[in-house]
């Protein structure tokens, strides 16, 4: 029997885990588990930048996670690949009634409500099963923790914030606790007339008389927040604001992505994460968006976690990404006065050249289907002598950007291959293939002249620009 273990979590010992898991699943299942037969996998937010990302994967790696048995899942796509499953839909069949899951060619809408942000992906159901990204992963920072946030806010605006930052100075338990009762109040909260929650005041707010905040709670906020003897007493129409700050923000974002032309066929929006068990939140959505079947699956709060289960047996799961960036690499090219600014015309070696041009890999909105090969350019090593190769990698919302250092364009990091050391005086020739079709970007070096792969090929998202040296041009 081949076991493989699938584990969503990061940790500081991966090989205690991967020890204690193989002596598991040996006593409950007789079955010796190999370090090779374990698969991890770690969830990151769709919104979460390229930096972010390999950041985690270093720091994985660092925890002795091993590089090929690691895989990034997108948190809202690991849940659409649990969504799909879910069977939402009730219809007529035989004078009974069944339900039924997505059929080929049907779009809907993931999104994952967490307590920081707010994911959203969109995907279509191919023929055979898998998935197709039909727009770009997006979403912001409305999570749960914003009603907090606009809770915090209002008691600050209050009692003006030098009192409050010296109560969470002088009783920071009492505050922990005050905040702790919120928590509770929030995740049970549903609009109804007249019903009101009582939270503790914390004891410096209780015994400061000077603050008169009784006083100062009526005037600013009448009977939706008023202090009576040692509570803070909400009423149900001042908690529902506390929601609508969020709920406002992803209603627009939703909106938005609901004029666009590739969305034309979408039908239901899934409701996944902690913030979307609230019922309020599900109200809401499902008012503003009548139109479309809003549905919450059962455990929504684990939906990550089960969808990140079904990616590790199959990463291969989504069929067709779409690229969030236009991405490229900084080089040196031939000089075309048609196209290039005269300004920037510089002359090496009796050829012409620009430099800081923008050698484009993906468009925005591109469709990338995994399993296909990337794009390749070549590249000519400028110093035989050099063993580094430095490409410096951009990204920016603009299709076509000609050079590097354009408003918009931003740098992210660079790659870097390491070519040996026995051929000093060989003029390399190096081709280039990079692409984003899973959840990373990828790229892969090759020999342009024998086809070799190079394999000690790095990228480095945390460095800065500056003092990094290009020495390649453009064939």
């Amino acid at each position: 029997m081949y076991v493989k273990v699938f584990i969503i979590i990061l940790c500081k010992s991966a090989s205690r885990i991967e020890t204690n898991f193989a002596e598991a699943i040996k006593t409950e299942h007789g079955e010796e588990v190999k370090k090779s037969d374990i698969r991890w996998v770690l969830t990151v937010p769709a919104i979460w930048s390229d930096p972010a990302k390999l950041f985690m994967r270093e720091a994985a790696e660092k925890a002795g996670i091993e590089k090929d048995q690691l895989f990034l899942a997108l948190e809202p796509e690991a849940a659409s690949i649990y969504c799909k499953e879910q069977a939402i839909r009730k219809e007529d069949q035989d004078g009974g009634a069944i339900l039924r899951r997505f059929d080929p060619g049907e779009q809907y809408m993931v999104l994952d409500l967490g307590g920081g942000t707010v994911d959203i992906t969109v995907n279509e159901v191919c023929s055979d099963g898998k998935l197709k990204e039909t727009y770009a992963a997006s979403g912001g920072p409305w999570g749960g923790t914003t009603v907090n946030e606009a809770f915090r806010k209002s008691i600050e605006d209050t009692v003006g914030k030098d009192h409050f930052s010296e109560c969470i100075l002088k009783d920071q338990n009492g505050w922990i606790d005050f905040e702790k009762e919120f928590e509770t109040e929030k995740r049970k909260f549903y609009p109804c007339d007249n019903v009101t929650h009582k939270l503790h005041l914390p004891n410096y707010f209780v015994q400061t008389p000077s603050l008169q905040l009784a006083e100062k709670f009526k005037a600013k906020h009448g009977n939706a927040l008023k202090v009576k003897e040692n509570y803070l007493v909400i009423h149900s129409s001042k908690m529902e604001q506390y929601f609508d700050t969020a709920i406002d923000k992803i209603k627009d974002h939703i909106s938005n992505l609901l004029q666009r032309k590739e969305l034309s066929k979408l039908s239901s929006i899934m409701l996944v994460g902690g913030f979307a068990e609230s019922r309020v939140v599900q109200e809401k959505i499902k008012t503003y968006f009548k139109t479309k079947t809003v549905f919450v699956p059962p455990e929504a709060s684990v939906s990550v976690l089960k969808g990140s289960v079904m990616f590790g047996h199959n990463p291969n799961i989504i069929a067709e990404r779409i690229s969030p960036w236009t991405y490229g690499v900084h080089t040196r090219k031939a000089f075309n006065k048609n196209i290039h600014d005269i300004k920037r015309k510089q002359t090496m070696a009796g050829k012409e050249y620009v430099n800081n041009a923008f050698d484009k890999y993906l468009g925005i909105g591109e469709s990338v289907a995994v399993g296909r090969r990337s794009l390749g350019h070549i590249y000519n090593v400028i110093n035989p002598k050099d063993h580094i190769v430095y490409w410096k990698v951009y990204r920016t919302e603009k299709m076509d950007p000609l050079y590097c250092d354009e408003n918009g364009v931003y740098f992210l990091g660079s790659l870097e291959i390491e070519l040996p050391r026995n051929e000093e005086e060989k003029k390399w020739r190096l081709e280039l293939h990079m692409t984003c079709r899973g959840t990373e970007l990828e790229a892969s070096v090759s020999d342009a002249d024998t086809q070799e792969q190079f394999k000690r090929l790095k990228f480095d998202f945390l460095r800065s620009e500056y003092g990094l040296y290009s020495n390649i041009v453009s064939e």
